[in-house]
This record gives C-alpha cells, structure tokens and sequence, in this order.
C-alpha cells in the first residue's frame, strides 16, 4: 500500500491532481485533506480521503488516490522507465528527455551511451519502473 504524505502531490484515476494538505495521526475514517484539482472552473476544492486513497464521497470514486505525481522535469536520462501506446501493454524502455508534457524514451532499449541522435520515441504514456 502506498503511503500518502503531507506536502507531496499525487493523481486521481481520472488525471487531477492532488496535493496533500495535513494528515491526522488517528483512527478517523478519513485522516487526510488534500486539495484536489478542478476541472469545470479551474481551480481546486477541499476533499477528505482515507489513508488508502479513498475519497470520502464514494460517488467520486473516480477520484481516489492512484499514484505519487510524477515530475518528469526531475528524471534522469537513462533511467529505466516503463512505455505505452495505450496505457495497458508496457514496455521497457530508457528515459531520454520530457518536452511540453511529451516523454522520450531511446528505442529498442538503447541508452545515451548506445543511440544514435534519432535511435528514439514519443510515447503516450510513462511511468517509471518499480
């Protein structure tokens, strides 16, 4: 189980972001508040989860806590990372670089140290290898 922080950022199933405000060490049902990303007026609304990332409103199931938000920006060239076409079938690759919200991976696993300058691909999807 994932362990949710104060301070730290993290995605809903359905791509909003939410930042963690304060954690209650205690034994309510929902011990974390968290600012979590509008979409139909930009801006952001104050929602409870569960320390599993559950949302308290459970007719919003689609924004439970999925994953830690990745900043792409903080990656190294080289790490091994894992890509998508859509999202379900993955495949290892190596981070070559992110620009405008597009991530780069070498192909056929190839490094910086093996690729030639054009030895690379956009992928849909991104994420790093656990």
């Amino acid at each position: 189980m994932m362990k949710i922080e104060a301070g730290k950022t993290y995605l809903t199933k359905d791509g909003r972001k939410v930042k963690v405000v304060a954690t209650i060490e205690s034994d309510v049902e929902f011990p974390i508040l968290a600012k979590l990303e509008t979409h139909a007026v930009p801006g952001e609304d104050f929602v409870l989860y569960s320390k599993e990332g559950k949302v308290r409103n459970r007719n919003l199931k689609d924004m439970d806590i999925k994953e830690e938000f990745l900043t792409w920006l903080n990656v190294d060239v080289d790490t091994p990372i894992l890509v998508s076409d859509d999202g379900k079938n993955w495949k290892r690759a190596h981070f070559k670089e992110y620009i405008d919200g597009d991530i780069f991976a070498f192909a056929n696993g190839k490094t910086s140290w093996t690729a030639t300058e054009c030895e690379f691909t956009h992928w849909a999807y991104a994420k790093l290898k656990n």
